[in-house]
């Protein structure tokens, strides 16, 4: 699910009918249980993501190396054989600067950013029975009897 879909979920689901505080909280664990498989999904394909990222980075730390003279790996990759000798310091310049890692690094950002999402809205939902107990209490106290 994208991170756009989620904060549209959330914005529902965060809402409290405090004219009955008491229904919400029963809500609490299923809504809990919502976004915790939605953060484990994300957080396995995050690291799915970075190992992917680890291997690409050294295919092509290889590459701008001089290190992959096989021409059936660099045509499986699209890749032509390295004609330039670049210097150990910059190579790694290249490589971040690679198409294909850039790529790949854009998805892995953006998959942390939707792990921060989630863990701020599992953090709210823990809160909730606190806020709703705290209503509850506030009520009682400014409406006796």
């Amino acid at each position: 699910m994208k991170l756009s879909d989620i904060q549209k979920h959330w914005d529902v689901d965060c809402k409290i009918d405090w004219a009955d505080a008491g229904k919400p909280s029963l809500r609490i664990p299923e809504i809990h249980n919502k976004y915790l498989k939605l953060h484990t999904e994300s957080r396995l394909k995050f690291r799915s993501m970075e190992r992917e990222l680890k291997v690409l980075i050294k295919f092509k730390h290889d590459y701008y190396n001089g290190d992959l003279n096989e021409p059936e790996l660099l045509k499986e990759y699209g890749l032509e054989p390295m004609q330039k000798k670049i210097r150990k310091p910059e190579i790694e310049r290249y490589v971040y600067a690679d198409d294909d890692v850039t790529a790949i690094l854009a998805k892995v950002e953006h998959l942390e950013e939707k792990l921060k999402y989630l863990e701020q809205v599992l953090r709210q939902i823990s809160n909730f029975s606190f806020a709703i107990s705290n209503f509850i209490k506030w009520e009682q106290m400014t409406n006796p009897g």
